[in-house]
């Protein structure tokens, strides 16, 4: 990936202890080459230092001293507000030179279907039903079904403060939806953030009113049921069962062809070929066993 932004133009109101060129916003733990981030937090210096793929850095006088030379640095007083603020005028400005859509002409398109004139692609064979939105930024395989009422690419829910506001930041990376995939009514998908696209595999069946934040991964065949809600940068497996009513914690991964049960809240990873059930859930035998033992103890009352 090439280098296509220095520091010390797109920070320009910054102190600029060593300026760089970089290709990207995002965080910490990015994987990808010529990363700008940022750091307000000393647990996460080691994690900065050791990987390769930042470029550079923008944190707090007190943690500059700790940040190793090979990287370039900001110094500011609030990290955070300073990225994402840069960012956020980023995506803005690239919104003003991007491609046109294409709309395959196997395509089925509802005419009260909405889909941005921009960057957006819909592939051989997919229908597109009455009162569908797809914003900019979405991507959308063969054969797929995307349901009425469902919205494709809106923002995220990332809150920042920009300019003393507390505002969503834009985003600025895509949906990238698969080949056989069926989205139903009035489901929302989120556009990516930070580097990291939202990605549906192929042959992922996601039922009605379901929330799929900024960043979530779903592995192919996997089947999300009815009111889930999914947060940011969760990846789920392939084969994976998700039943109605589920909560997913942000930045959690969901193994392979492991299920979770109705109603479950989960906060920790889950395992491939487990159940998970309860709020907060627990692997289903230890949830039984807890749930007999606690039925037990009020029988003997």
């Amino acid at each position: 990936m090439g280098l296509s932004m220095k520091a010390s133009e797109v920070f320009s109101d910054c102190q600029i202890t060593r300026d760089f060129d970089f290709a990207i916003f995002g965080r910490t733990a990015s994987d990808i080459v010529g990363t700008c981030t940022y750091l307000y937090d000393a647990q996460y210096v080691k994690q900065t230092n050791q990987n390769d793929s930042l470029c550079g850095v923008i944190t707090t006088q007190a943690l500059s001293t700790k940040i190793q030379n090979r990287l370039g640095l900001i110094i500011a007083d609030d990290p955070a507000g300073v990225f994402f603020s840069a960012y956020h005028r980023n995506v803005l400005e690239m919104r003003q030179h991007m491609a046109p859509t294409y709309i395959h002409p196997t395509a089925v398109v509802a005419p009260h279907a909405i889909i941005a004139e921009q960057v957006v692609v819909v592939g051989a064979g997919t229908v597109i039903e009455d009162g569908v939105i797809i914003k900019s930024g979405v991507e959308i395989g063969e054969n797929s079904v995307i349901r009425s009422g469902a919205i494709l690419g809106g923002e995220g829910y990332e809150i920042k403060t920009i300019n003393g506001i507390p505002s969503i930041v834009a985003h600025g990376d895509k949906v990238v939806i698969g080949n056989h995939v069926e989205i139903q009514y009035n489901t929302c998908v989120d556009k990516g953030f930070l580097g990291r696209d939202t990605r549906i595999g192929d042959f992922v069946k996601i039922d009605n009113l379901t929330s799929i934040a900024h960043g979530v991964y779903i592995g192919a065949h996997s089947k999300i049921a009815a009111k889930v809600i999914i947060a940011g940068r969760v990846t789920i497996g392939s084969h994976v069962w998700v039943g109605p009513g589920c909560v997913i914690s942000n930045a959690i991964s969901i193994g392979d062809r492991a299920k979770i049960t109705i109603g479950s809240t989960i906060v920790s990873n889950v395992p491939e070929e487990t159940v998970f059930t309860g709020y907060f859930a627990i692997e289903h035998s230890k949830f039984l066993k807890q749930y007999y033992t606690a039925l037990l103890a009020k029988a003997k009352v």
